[in-house]
């Protein structure tokens, strides 16, 4: 199997595995190097010094500092055992893993999670791009963010990003770095959205599609930065069939901002204080809402009516 480099967002990846969802490179630089072998799950005991768990509770990520390295374990699935220079990536995946949902794990969850410096790092959303601005849609797991950038895209907005939106903090303010051309939707949300998707091309991950590549399912995805105009943050509707859009203090804003950040060591003080002043600069620039959506999907037209209102409206202020 040959060695080949891939791109997403600004990090070129130098892989034996093929990662298909990135667009191939010959870039001489080389930010990550990333094997992988299907050898069996280590049995590590950590010390973890972080645990996620799913709302059903069960675990799904586990963090630990072992010598230098960082040890992320995705709990039956594979561990990812990152050097300290963040410039190596192994992946030890248990026999069962399907290599479909090893790239899944490296490209949405394990990169967004060494994104971090001294300008970029990666929150939990995704982001359309709409009158030459990026909006994002921020929220938990199944708060249906992908599926209202689909409800976007589908009318012409190009979608920046799906489940990791890097955050690049440049001198003019704050920018959206697309990571690669994919958006990830149910079986169930396709069809409900008569979104054109070719099943042969839409590759299975985790009970979900992947789409990707422009026209695919009908939408195009952005391909170059641009800069960030504001941030909702998807909750349920409190009784109401209509969306509801709340606007959020700084303070407010930080607090959210924080809950939904990348982190690779979220016990290390250097990097927390590094992460502190970032979201507070993000907080200061970028308006955040509260955007409270009824969970059905004759609502979209509505929804998606609501945000352009807001934003427009925001505009002309």
């Amino acid at each position: 199997m040959s060695i080949a480099r891939y791109r997403w967002s600004s990090l070129v990846i130098q892989s034996r595995t093929p990662l298909p969802e990135l667009q191939r490179c010959d870039s001489a630089m080389i930010d990550v190097r990333f094997e992988c072998r299907a050898t069996g799950q280590s049995h590590r005991t950590g010390p973890w010094s972080h645990r996620w768990v799913l709302p059903n509770g069960a675990r799904w990520l586990s963090i630990a500092r072992i010598g230098d390295e960082r040890v992320l374990r995705f709990e039956r699935l594979a561990d990812f055992i990152v050097s300290a220079d963040c410039r190596t990536i192994r992946c030890e995946a248990a026999r069962t893993t399907r290599p479909h949902t090893i790239r899944h794990l490296l490209l949405d969850q394990v990169l967004p999670a060494i994104t971090s410096g001294e300008r970029q790092f990666g929150v939990h959303a995704s982001a359309v791009a709409i009158d030459g601005a990026a909006v994002g849609f921020l929220g938990r797991a199944g708060r249906g963010k992908s599926t209202l950038a689909a409800a976007f895209g589908l009318r012409g907005a190009a979608i920046v990003t799906d489940d990791c939106l890097i955050l690049d903090l440049s001198r003019t303010g704050v920018v959206a770095v697309p990571t690669y051309p994919s958006l990830r939707l149910w079986r169930k949300t396709i069809d409900r959205l008569g979104a054109p998707v070719c099943p042969a091309r839409a590759t299975g991950d985790m009970s979900k599609l992947r789409i990707g590549g422009d026209n695919e399912a009908g939408v195009r995805f952005r391909r170059r930065p641009l800069p960030l105009d504001r941030l909702y943050l998807l909750e349920r509707g409190r009784g109401s069939a209509s969306p509801r859009i709340v606007p959020m203090s700084r303070r407010q804003s930080y607090i959210e901002l924080m809950k939904f950040r990348f982190r690779l060591d979220p016990r290390d003080p250097i990097a927390l204080r590094h992460e502190c002043d970032q979201l507070a600069r993000v907080a200061h620039a970028v308006p955040l809402a509260r955007l409270q959506i009824p969970f059905d999907f004759s609502a979209l037209s509505e929804v998606r009516g609501a945000v352009l209102e807001d934003i427009r409206s925001s505009r002309r202020r």
